[in-house]
């Protein structure tokens, strides 16, 4: 068993993946794993890129919420017809 070294070796290996998929593809197509890093760790120092974190889970809530009121009001509705076919 891996214990707690299988998150790391998953972050390596999927890292490794995205160095060779950088080579196959080009750089036009996939960025620098190292550069998009380094950007990322300077984008998270600021306030605002937080706040469109927030904004972006918050939009995501409410679109999952209202899909699944849709659902299970149609399931419901669907339910309560009885089929044709019996």
């Amino acid at each position: 068993m891996m214990g707690s070294k299988g998150p790391l070796i998953f972050l390596l290996l999927a890292i490794i993946a995205w160095k060779g998929a950088r080579l196959m593809f080009g750089c036009a197509l996939v960025p620098d794993p190292v550069g998009t890093m380094v950007c990322l760790f300077h984008l998270a120092a600021t306030r605002n890129f937080w706040f469109h974190i927030a904004m972006t889970l918050f939009r995501g809530g409410a679109a999952l919420a209202l899909a699944l009121g849709l659902a299970m009001g149609t399931g419901i509705v669907a339910g309560r017809k009885k089929p044709s076919w019996t």
